[in-house]
């Protein structure tokens, strides 16, 4: 034996240990590199023969007694072993080396030999985790089946959460030995990231900085990217401060850990770090990852369009100092580039240097008063975007390679038109122009019958500004279908979904078709694809469902507010000859017929009457249209318009008239009035709530400049 394995075997019999042994583990595939490394322990009394490998992979060491080693050159030993009366030693020669990750192993019949260590641990009570260690020393290295995962008492302190007595283990356990995995490759390290404690991964990486370099087996993650995947992105930017750039560069053709990192910061909204990635290996662009072989320009390509329209939805006091009072510059980007690298260098931690007096004074006022007004969150809101689009441009630019990664551009130029991320699309091809006379080899299509397909206006309007637009426009797929082919065909999960109503569907897609028809050269209009139908005839065959639909929508509609006005006529009709007051005897006039509210009576009791037998009027018209395709261009939602609007008008004034007439019977009890005239607004905001959306949703679709505007339209 080696001197190496001989000062081994007398230090851990010097601390007691009784046997130390390995042997392949019982389990099939589950662990192959424990059936190549694992130790195993047995503490029987009697001694036995423990099976050795064939071919003399294994060399059997039998101790004699605690005090003496016998050298495995010595004759008397057959085995070249060194005897006890107690236990059996294995020692594997060829496979024990410094990269051994997996530490001895509790055999499985010993279950239970680790629970007192286990519970105590998970009690967090050092003294007896320590007091069973001194007794079973080989219990500090040993994976324990009665842990998941099958991993050491590190593992478990670190599980339990047990700051203090992970760090204790740390101390005792030697560089080497915290490197060892558990079942699924997780190290120490890793579950510790798992937790977010940045104070035990310090300690860890203190001791063995190696370990930031180790994936697992589970997920082939680093450390970085799990905290990253996990969203510890304080703890990510610490290990992120400790991992060799090395272990996260681009390599050509091979998935690589900077492509998982990237991929996990640009979804976890990390900009800093995903754009210091970019800026150092830019070809992780088109670099797939470890996990679902995706690269970071098709997750930017499945980014929600909402990540680059942050303002949107804000009230309008803060949307207008969002767009027209904070500029984020090149040089604001620059500078927090900068600062994220700084924060790196000082091993992730904040600037914590700054100035002091007036000045700093000042800038903490200004940065309260901020914070109190929420100017900085909107500041940090418009940096975002920004750094997103200067992710974007940056990925995009550095996808220009070869074949390979055209394939991949246009695999997620298709993704991102489905998903209607106009501006991945957008700066995609500024960057790389040829795009747009580019087709997929399975269809034969271009990027702009893809965004005709999906009813995305903004990706289809960037033809209105190409010079050579006609060559596309001429263009045909391999079925023999035309850009007005595309604009005729229904697929499901397009932006069309996302409208209210069928009629309204069916409005949108008669508008595609008519611009795209506006734009097809005359040659192009009247041709057949390969099922021999024109592009009219498409469009009629499959929109025939939605246009059914639309038309019983029309119908429920009109159907409804048909009764609902016919019942405000009848009601007023027969209020102008009940009026509040009563009539005068002798000359049949009105008695209250000189009362302002009187006449504000007779006034609203007509007009909810006129409007009321317009909206009939209207709705009968609905009821008996014909449903042609193009009667739901303007036709019916004009019809549908003006219904609504003035059944909506015949209820206000029919209220008010309510109102009036309650005061005129009970003037100056207002006790009473107050009450009953705030009730009477309740139909009118019942109605707004349920119909005033589609009213104007309506009224925006049918006249307005509509979504193919030109002058909108960014130029590439």
């Amino acid at each position: 034996m080696t001197s190496c394995y001989r000062v081994e075997a007398e230090r851990r019999l010097k601390l007691g240990l009784k046997s130390y042994g390995r042997s392949k583990r019982n389990g099939g595939n589950r662990d192959v590199r424990c059936e190549r490394d694992a130790r195993r322990f047995t503490g029987s009394e009697s001694r036995r023969n423990i099976p050795m490998e064939s071919k003399g992979k294994y060399k059997l060491i039998q101790i004699e007694d605690d005090n003496s080693i016998i050298d495995e050159g010595d004759p008397s030993s057959s085995n070249n072993s060194i005897q006890t009366e107690d236990d059996n030693l294995i020692i594997d020669e060829e496979n024990s080396s410094s990269s051994d990750n997996t530490g001895p192993e509790i055999r499985e019949d010993d279950y239970n030999f680790g629970r007192p260590l286990i519970e105590a641990v998970w009690r967090g009570d050092w003294n007896a985790t320590s007091d069973f260690l001194q007794l079973h020393p080989h219990a500090l290295i040993a994976r324990m089946p009665i842990f998941h995962g099958h991993g050491t008492v590190l593992h478990a302190a670190v599980d339990a959460g047990k700051e203090h007595i992970a760090m204790e283990l740390v101390k005792i356990i030697s560089e080497h030995d915290l490197a060892m995995q558990d079942y699924d490759g997780f190290t120490a390290l890793h579950r510790t990231t798992i937790i977010g404690n940045q104070n035990i991964a310090e300690c860890l990486i203190a001791k063995n900085n190696r370990l930031v370099s180790i994936a697992d087996d589970k997920y082939h993650d680093l450390p970085v990217s799990l905290a990253m995947a996990l969203g510890q992105k304080e703890l990510a930017r610490y290990l992120y401060s400790q991992t060799p750039l090395e272990d996260l560069k681009a390599e050509e053709g091979c998935h690589t850990h900077g492509a998982s990192l990237l991929n996990f910061c640009i979804y976890q909204g990390d900009l800093d770090m995903a754009l210091d990635l970019m800026e150092r290996y830019p070809l992780l662009a088109s670099t797939s990852d470890n996990r679902s072989n995706t690269c970071p320009l098709e997750v930017l390509a499945n980014i929600s369009t909402e990540t680059f329209e942050i303002g949107k939805g804000m009230v309008f006091w803060k949307k207008w100092i969002y767009n027209h009072c904070i500029h984020i510059s090149s040089l604001d980007l620059d500078r927090a580039a900068n600062q994220f690298r700084l924060n790196i260098q000082n091993h992730g931690q904040e600037n914590t240097i700054g100035s002091v007096g007036a000045d700093h004074l000042w800038r903490q006022l200004v940065s309260s008063l901020s914070n109190l007004l929420g100017f900085k969150r909107l500041y940090e809101m418009k940096l975002v975007q920004a750094q997103f689009q200067r992710l974007l441009t940056r990925t995009c630019q550095a996808s220009q390679r070869n074949q390979y990664d055209l394939d991949i551009i246009l695999q997620a130029v298709y993704g991102a038109i489905k998903r209607g991320n106009f501006e991945f699309v957008y700066h995609t091809v500024k960057a790389n122009p040829y795009l747009f006379w580019t087709f997929d080899t399975a269809k034969k299509r271009t990027i702009f019958h893809w965004a005709i397909l999906h009813r995305q206006h903004r990706i289809f309007s960037l033809l209105y500004n190409l010079k050579m637009k006609n060559s596309i426009l001429n263009m045909v797929d391999k079925s023999a279908n035309t850009i007005l082919h595309m604009a005729g065909m229904v697929i499901e999960n397009t932006a069309i979904d996302s409208i209210r109503g069928a009629a309204l569907q069916m409005q949108r897609e008669v508008q595609w078709f008519k611009e795209v028809e506006r734009i097809c050269p005359l040659t192009r209009k009247d041709i057949s694809n390969k099922d021999g139908l024109t592009a009219k005839q498409l469009f009629t065959k499959d929109h025939r469902e939605m246009r059914k639909e639309g038309e019983n929508w029309m119908k429920g509609t009109s159907t409804s507010c048909t009764v609902v006005s016919a019942l405000i006529i009848t009601i007023m009709f027969a209020a102008a000859f009940t009026i509040p007051g009563g009539n005068n005897q002798d000359t049949g006039l009105p008695i209250l017929v000189h009362n302002k509210l009187f006449k504000l009576f007779i006034v609203t009791d007509s007009l909810s009457l006129f409007s009321s037998s317009t909206s009939v009027l209207m709705f009968l018209g609905i009821l008996t249209s014909r449903y042609a395709e193009e009667d739901f261009l303007i036709s019916l939602p004009r019809k549908m318009i003006i219904g609504l609007f003035a059944l909506f008008f015949s209820i206000a004034t029919m209220m008010i008239a309510f109102s009036t007439a309650i005061l005129l019977m009970l003037s100056g009890k207002y006790w009473i009035v107050i009450p009953i005239i705030g009730l009477a607004g309740i139909p009118v905001i019942l109605f707004v709530l349920m119909q005033f959306r589609l009213l104007i949703d309506m009224f925006n679709s049918t006249y307005r400049p509509g979504i193919f505007d030109r002058k909108k339209t960014p130029s590439i």
